[in-house]
Protein backbone atom coordinates (compact mmCIF):
# COMPACT_ATOMS: atom_id res chain seq x y z
CA UNK A 1 0.00 0.00 0.00
CA UNK A 2 2.96 2.27 0.55
CA UNK A 3 3.58 2.14 -3.22
CA UNK A 4 0.03 3.34 -3.94
CA UNK A 5 0.31 6.06 -1.30
CA UNK A 6 3.37 7.47 -3.09
CA UNK A 7 0.89 8.95 -5.60
CA UNK A 8 -0.53 11.29 -2.96
CA UNK A 9 0.69 14.62 -1.63
CA UNK A 10 -0.65 17.16 0.83
CA UNK A 11 -2.64 19.08 -1.79
CA UNK A 12 -4.82 15.99 -2.37
CA UNK A 13 -6.08 15.99 1.22
CA UNK A 14 -5.81 19.36 2.92
CA UNK A 15 -6.00 22.98 1.96
CA UNK A 16 -3.81 23.73 4.96
CA UNK A 17 -0.75 21.87 3.64
CA UNK A 18 1.64 22.62 6.56
CA UNK A 19 -0.70 20.66 8.89
CA UNK A 20 -0.62 17.56 6.68
CA UNK A 21 1.15 14.56 8.22
CA UNK A 22 2.21 11.91 5.68
CA UNK A 23 2.82 9.17 8.25
CA UNK A 24 -0.57 9.76 9.87
CA UNK A 25 -2.38 9.87 6.52
CA UNK A 26 -0.63 6.66 5.43
CA UNK A 27 -1.91 4.80 8.48
CA UNK A 28 -5.43 6.08 7.81
CA UNK A 29 -5.13 5.03 4.16
CA UNK A 30 -4.09 1.51 5.19
CA UNK A 31 -6.97 1.26 7.65
CA UNK A 32 -9.54 2.33 5.04
CA UNK A 33 -8.24 0.05 2.30
CA UNK A 34 -8.02 -3.02 4.53
CA UNK A 35 -11.51 -2.54 5.97
CA UNK A 36 -14.70 -4.22 4.76
CA UNK A 37 -16.62 -0.97 4.41
CA UNK A 38 -15.65 2.63 3.66
CA UNK A 39 -16.43 2.13 -0.05
CA UNK A 40 -16.96 5.84 -0.63
CA UNK A 41 -13.56 6.75 0.80
CA UNK A 42 -11.92 3.89 -1.10
CA UNK A 43 -13.27 5.25 -4.37
CA UNK A 44 -12.18 8.75 -3.36
CA UNK A 45 -8.63 7.45 -3.03
CA UNK A 46 -8.98 5.62 -6.35
CA UNK A 47 -10.15 8.79 -8.10
CA UNK A 48 -7.04 10.62 -6.88
CA UNK A 49 -4.80 7.88 -8.27
CA UNK A 50 -6.58 7.86 -11.63
CA UNK A 51 -6.38 11.64 -11.80
CA UNK A 52 -2.63 11.40 -11.24
CA UNK A 53 -2.49 8.95 -14.13
CA UNK A 54 -4.46 11.27 -16.39
CA UNK A 55 -7.58 9.05 -16.45
CA UNK A 56 -10.72 11.07 -15.60
CA UNK A 57 -12.99 8.03 -15.13
CA UNK A 58 -12.70 4.26 -14.73
CA UNK A 59 -14.59 3.47 -17.93
CA UNK A 60 -11.94 5.30 -19.94
CA UNK A 61 -9.45 2.52 -19.27
CA UNK A 62 -11.71 -0.06 -20.88
CA UNK A 63 -12.48 2.28 -23.77
CA UNK A 64 -8.79 2.75 -24.55
CA UNK A 65 -7.38 -0.73 -23.93
CA UNK A 66 -8.68 -4.26 -24.15
CA UNK A 67 -7.51 -6.46 -21.32
CA UNK A 68 -5.37 -8.55 -23.68
CA UNK A 69 -3.65 -5.38 -24.91
CA UNK A 70 -2.91 -4.31 -21.34
CA UNK A 71 -1.62 -7.76 -20.38
CA UNK A 72 0.59 -7.99 -23.46
CA UNK A 73 1.95 -4.51 -22.79
CA UNK A 74 2.82 -5.42 -19.20
CA UNK A 75 4.48 -8.69 -20.24
CA UNK A 76 6.58 -6.92 -22.89
CA UNK A 77 7.48 -4.18 -20.42
CA UNK A 78 8.58 -6.76 -17.86
CA UNK A 79 10.75 -8.55 -20.45
CA UNK A 80 12.41 -5.25 -21.39
CA UNK A 81 13.03 -4.45 -17.71
CA UNK A 82 14.67 -7.86 -17.20
CA UNK A 83 16.76 -7.39 -20.35
CA UNK A 84 18.08 -4.00 -19.26
CA UNK A 85 18.74 -5.31 -15.77
CA UNK A 86 20.69 -8.26 -17.18
CA UNK A 87 22.74 -6.03 -19.48
CA UNK A 88 23.92 -3.71 -16.75
CA UNK A 89 25.84 -6.16 -14.52
CA UNK A 90 27.41 -7.76 -17.61
CA UNK A 91 28.93 -4.38 -18.50
CA UNK A 92 29.77 -3.31 -14.96
CA UNK A 93 32.91 -5.41 -14.39
CA UNK A 94 34.53 -4.05 -17.54
CA UNK A 95 34.30 -0.37 -16.66
CA UNK A 96 35.77 -0.66 -13.15
CA UNK A 97 38.68 -2.62 -14.62
CA UNK A 98 39.20 0.07 -17.25
CA UNK A 99 38.99 2.81 -14.63
CA UNK A 100 41.51 1.00 -12.42
CA UNK A 101 43.93 0.54 -15.33
CA UNK A 102 43.62 4.21 -16.23
CA UNK A 103 44.23 5.22 -12.63
CA UNK A 104 47.48 3.22 -12.48
CA UNK A 105 48.67 4.60 -15.82
CA UNK A 106 47.66 8.11 -14.76
CA UNK A 107 49.78 7.86 -11.62
CA UNK A 108 52.76 6.51 -13.57
CA UNK A 109 52.43 9.22 -16.22
CA UNK A 110 52.14 11.87 -13.53
CA UNK A 111 55.37 10.64 -11.91
CA UNK A 112 57.11 10.46 -15.29
CA UNK A 113 56.12 14.03 -16.17
CA UNK A 114 57.33 15.23 -12.77
CA UNK A 115 60.73 13.63 -13.42
CA UNK A 116 60.86 15.17 -16.89
CA UNK A 117 60.01 18.55 -15.41
CA UNK A 118 62.77 18.15 -12.83
CA UNK A 119 65.27 17.22 -15.53
CA UNK A 120 64.32 20.19 -17.70
CA UNK A 121 64.44 22.53 -14.70
CA UNK A 122 68.04 21.42 -14.19
CA UNK A 123 69.14 22.52 -17.66
CA UNK A 124 70.17 26.00 -16.52
CA UNK A 125 72.31 24.58 -13.73
CA UNK A 126 73.82 22.08 -16.17
CA UNK A 127 74.79 24.82 -18.60
CA UNK A 128 76.36 26.86 -15.82
CA UNK A 129 78.35 23.92 -14.45
CA UNK A 130 79.55 22.93 -17.93
CA UNK A 131 80.53 26.51 -18.71
CA UNK A 132 82.48 26.93 -15.43
CA UNK A 133 84.21 23.58 -15.87
CA UNK A 134 82.85 22.32 -12.56
CA UNK A 135 82.07 18.92 -14.05
CA UNK A 136 83.57 16.50 -16.50
CA UNK A 137 81.59 17.91 -19.39
CA UNK A 138 81.97 14.93 -21.70
CA UNK A 139 80.77 12.16 -19.38
CA UNK A 140 78.19 14.31 -17.56
CA UNK A 141 76.63 15.62 -20.72
CA UNK A 142 76.31 12.12 -22.16
CA UNK A 143 74.89 10.69 -18.92
CA UNK A 144 72.47 13.58 -18.59
CA UNK A 145 71.32 13.27 -22.17
CA UNK A 146 70.90 9.50 -21.88
CA UNK A 147 68.88 9.85 -18.67
CA UNK A 148 66.63 12.41 -20.30
CA UNK A 149 66.15 10.32 -23.43
CA UNK A 150 65.35 7.25 -21.33
CA UNK A 151 62.78 9.20 -19.33
CA UNK A 152 61.12 10.51 -22.48
CA UNK A 153 61.04 6.99 -23.89
CA UNK A 154 59.48 5.73 -20.67
CA UNK A 155 56.82 8.41 -20.85
CA UNK A 156 56.11 7.61 -24.51
CA UNK A 157 55.63 3.94 -23.60
CA UNK A 158 53.28 4.96 -20.78
CA UNK A 159 51.43 7.29 -23.15
CA UNK A 160 50.98 4.45 -25.64
CA UNK A 161 49.63 2.17 -22.90
CA UNK A 162 47.39 4.98 -21.71
CA UNK A 163 46.03 5.48 -25.21
CA UNK A 164 45.19 1.78 -25.47
CA UNK A 165 43.52 1.85 -22.05
CA UNK A 166 41.52 4.97 -22.97
CA UNK A 167 40.49 3.39 -26.26
CA UNK A 168 39.35 0.25 -24.44
CA UNK A 169 37.43 2.27 -21.84
CA UNK A 170 35.75 4.63 -24.27
CA UNK A 171 34.81 1.77 -26.62
CA UNK A 172 32.22 0.81 -24.01
CA UNK A 173 30.57 4.22 -24.23
CA UNK A 174 28.23 3.25 -27.05
CA UNK A 175 27.14 0.12 -25.21
CA UNK A 176 26.53 2.02 -21.99
CA UNK A 177 24.70 4.76 -23.90
CA UNK A 178 22.30 2.15 -25.29
CA UNK A 179 21.64 0.76 -21.81
CA UNK A 180 21.03 4.25 -20.39
CA UNK A 181 18.68 5.07 -23.28
CA UNK A 182 16.71 1.86 -22.75
CA UNK A 183 16.49 2.58 -19.03
CA UNK A 184 15.26 6.12 -19.69
CA UNK A 185 12.66 4.81 -22.13
CA UNK A 186 11.33 2.42 -19.49
CA UNK A 187 11.21 5.21 -16.91
CA UNK A 188 9.32 7.51 -19.28
CA UNK A 189 6.67 4.82 -19.77
CA UNK A 190 5.87 4.54 -16.05
CA UNK A 191 2.49 6.29 -16.22
CA UNK A 192 1.23 4.30 -19.20
CA UNK A 193 2.36 1.09 -17.47
CA UNK A 194 0.37 2.02 -14.38
CA UNK A 195 -2.70 2.64 -16.54
CA UNK A 196 -2.42 -0.83 -18.03
CA UNK A 197 -1.90 -2.37 -14.58
CA UNK A 198 -5.00 -0.62 -13.23
CA UNK A 199 -6.96 -1.71 -16.28
CA UNK A 200 -6.01 -5.37 -15.77
CA UNK A 201 -6.78 -5.40 -12.05
CA UNK A 202 -10.08 -3.56 -12.41
CA UNK A 203 -11.40 -5.58 -15.35
CA UNK A 204 -10.41 -8.90 -13.80
CA UNK A 205 -11.97 -7.76 -10.54
CA UNK A 206 -8.93 -7.78 -8.26
CA UNK A 207 -8.47 -5.10 -5.63
CA UNK A 208 -5.64 -2.79 -6.63
CA UNK A 209 -5.14 -2.07 -2.93
CA UNK A 210 -4.65 -5.67 -1.83
CA UNK A 211 -1.24 -6.03 -0.14
CA UNK A 212 1.38 -7.78 -2.24
CA UNK A 213 3.84 -10.37 -0.99
CA UNK A 214 7.35 -9.08 -0.50
CA UNK A 215 9.89 -10.82 -2.71
CA UNK A 216 7.27 -12.74 -4.69
CA UNK A 217 9.05 -13.96 -7.86
CA UNK A 218 7.42 -13.30 -11.21
CA UNK A 219 6.11 -16.37 -13.03
CA UNK A 220 6.04 -15.15 -16.61
CA UNK A 221 4.39 -18.37 -17.83
CA UNK A 222 1.26 -17.55 -15.83
CA UNK A 223 1.04 -14.03 -17.21
CA UNK A 224 1.63 -15.19 -20.79
CA UNK A 225 -0.98 -17.94 -20.42
CA UNK A 226 -3.44 -15.39 -19.05
CA UNK A 227 -2.74 -13.11 -22.01
CA UNK A 228 -3.41 -15.95 -24.47
CA UNK A 229 -6.74 -16.69 -22.77
CA UNK A 230 -7.90 -13.11 -23.25
CA UNK A 231 -6.61 -12.89 -26.82
CA UNK A 232 -8.58 -16.04 -27.68
CA UNK A 233 -11.74 -14.91 -25.87
CA UNK A 234 -11.70 -11.39 -27.32
CA UNK A 235 -11.13 -12.85 -30.77
CA UNK A 236 -14.03 -15.31 -30.41
CA UNK A 237 -16.34 -12.54 -29.20
CA UNK A 238 -15.60 -10.50 -32.29
CA UNK A 239 -16.09 -13.49 -34.60
CA UNK A 240 -19.42 -14.33 -32.95
CA UNK A 241 -20.64 -10.81 -33.66
CA UNK A 242 -19.60 -11.05 -37.30
CA UNK A 243 -20.75 -14.62 -38.04
CA UNK A 244 -24.09 -14.69 -39.91
CA UNK A 245 -24.52 -18.45 -40.17
CA UNK A 246 -26.63 -19.55 -37.18
CA UNK A 247 -25.05 -22.99 -36.74
CA UNK A 248 -21.53 -21.67 -36.96
CA UNK A 249 -22.38 -18.83 -34.62
CA UNK A 250 -23.76 -21.26 -32.02
CA UNK A 251 -20.64 -23.39 -32.26
CA UNK A 252 -18.48 -20.31 -31.81
CA UNK A 253 -20.54 -19.34 -28.76
CA UNK A 254 -19.96 -22.79 -27.31
CA UNK A 255 -16.24 -22.46 -27.96
CA UNK A 256 -16.38 -19.07 -26.27
CA UNK A 257 -18.16 -20.51 -23.21
CA UNK A 258 -15.51 -23.22 -22.91
CA UNK A 259 -12.69 -20.68 -23.06
CA UNK A 260 -14.41 -18.39 -20.57
CA UNK A 261 -14.84 -21.29 -18.13
CA UNK A 262 -11.20 -22.27 -18.54
CA UNK A 263 -10.26 -18.66 -17.87
CA UNK A 264 -12.50 -18.51 -14.79
CA UNK A 265 -10.90 -21.68 -13.41
CA UNK A 266 -7.46 -20.27 -14.12
CA UNK A 267 -8.27 -16.98 -12.39
CA UNK A 268 -9.59 -18.83 -9.33
CA UNK A 269 -6.17 -20.34 -8.75
CA UNK A 270 -4.25 -18.57 -5.98
CA UNK A 271 -1.06 -18.49 -8.04
CA UNK A 272 -2.81 -16.59 -10.83
CA UNK A 273 -4.27 -13.83 -8.67
CA UNK A 274 -1.01 -13.49 -6.74
CA UNK A 275 0.96 -13.14 -9.96
CA UNK A 276 -1.36 -10.43 -11.28
CA UNK A 277 -1.18 -8.48 -8.03
CA UNK A 278 2.57 -8.90 -7.66
CA UNK A 279 3.51 -8.46 -11.30
CA UNK A 280 4.23 -4.73 -11.08
CA UNK A 281 6.15 -5.24 -7.83
CA UNK A 282 8.32 -7.83 -9.56
CA UNK A 283 8.81 -5.57 -12.55
CA UNK A 284 9.73 -2.69 -10.26
CA UNK A 285 12.43 -4.82 -8.61
CA UNK A 286 14.17 -5.33 -11.96
CA UNK A 287 13.82 -1.65 -12.81
CA UNK A 288 15.36 -0.67 -9.48
CA UNK A 289 18.31 -2.99 -10.00
CA UNK A 290 18.80 -1.75 -13.56
CA UNK A 291 18.60 1.87 -12.42
CA UNK A 292 21.20 1.31 -9.69
CA UNK A 293 23.54 -0.37 -12.17
CA UNK A 294 23.12 2.46 -14.69
CA UNK A 295 23.87 5.08 -12.03
CA UNK A 296 26.99 3.13 -11.06
CA UNK A 297 28.12 2.85 -14.69
CA UNK A 298 27.60 6.56 -15.31
CA UNK A 299 29.63 7.42 -12.19
CA UNK A 300 32.52 5.26 -13.38
CA UNK A 301 32.26 6.81 -16.83
CA UNK A 302 32.74 10.24 -15.28
CA UNK A 303 35.87 9.04 -13.47
CA UNK A 304 37.24 7.61 -16.72
CA UNK A 305 36.53 10.88 -18.51
CA UNK A 306 38.45 12.78 -15.84
CA UNK A 307 41.47 10.50 -16.27
CA UNK A 308 41.27 10.86 -20.05
CA UNK A 309 41.27 14.67 -19.76
CA UNK A 310 44.15 14.72 -17.26
CA UNK A 311 46.23 12.32 -19.36
CA UNK A 312 45.58 14.56 -22.35
CA UNK A 313 47.06 17.45 -20.37
CA UNK A 314 50.08 15.29 -19.54
CA UNK A 315 50.60 14.70 -23.26
CA UNK A 316 50.57 18.45 -23.93
CA UNK A 317 52.94 19.08 -21.01
CA UNK A 318 55.30 16.31 -22.12
CA UNK A 319 55.43 17.71 -25.67
CA UNK A 320 56.32 21.13 -24.28
CA UNK A 321 59.04 19.59 -22.10
CA UNK A 322 60.43 17.69 -25.07
CA UNK A 323 60.65 20.90 -27.07
CA UNK A 324 62.24 22.72 -24.14
CA UNK A 325 64.68 19.86 -23.60
CA UNK A 326 65.68 19.85 -27.24
CA UNK A 327 66.49 23.57 -27.11
CA UNK A 328 68.48 23.27 -23.90
CA UNK A 329 70.43 20.23 -25.03
CA UNK A 330 71.27 22.03 -28.24
CA UNK A 331 72.65 24.99 -26.27
CA UNK A 332 74.59 22.68 -23.94
CA UNK A 333 75.97 20.93 -26.99
CA UNK A 334 77.15 24.26 -28.36
CA UNK A 335 78.85 25.09 -25.04
CA UNK A 336 80.44 21.67 -24.97
CA UNK A 337 81.75 22.14 -28.51
CA UNK A 338 83.22 25.56 -27.70
CA UNK A 339 84.84 24.18 -24.58
CA UNK A 340 86.58 21.55 -26.63
CA UNK A 341 87.68 24.21 -29.09
CA UNK A 342 88.87 26.47 -26.28
CA UNK A 343 86.50 29.23 -27.41
CA UNK A 344 84.31 29.55 -24.35
CA UNK A 345 83.72 33.12 -23.26
CA UNK A 346 83.44 34.10 -19.63
CA UNK A 347 79.73 34.84 -19.98
CA UNK A 348 76.90 33.35 -21.93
Amino acid sequence: MEKIFEFFDSSDFSKNEPDWNRAKELEHFKAVMSSEGDEAEKFAYLEIVLKKLGVPRLSELEEIYTISESLQFLVDYYKNAVQVSDKSPNSSPLLPQSAESLQILFQEQEKSVQILTSICDGHEELRERVQNRKIDATSFFQDYENREIQQFQKYQALAASGFDAMKSATSKDSEITVIVKEMNNLSEMTNIVKKHAFNVNLQIGLSIFKPVKEGQPVNLDIMEKLTKFYVTIEGLRNIVLLEKDFAKREQLREDLRVEEQLLADFLNQDDTSEQILNFMEGTSAFLTRASENVISLEAIQKVILQYVKKMGKFATQANQLMSKSSDHLKKVGEIFKKLNEGKVRTEF
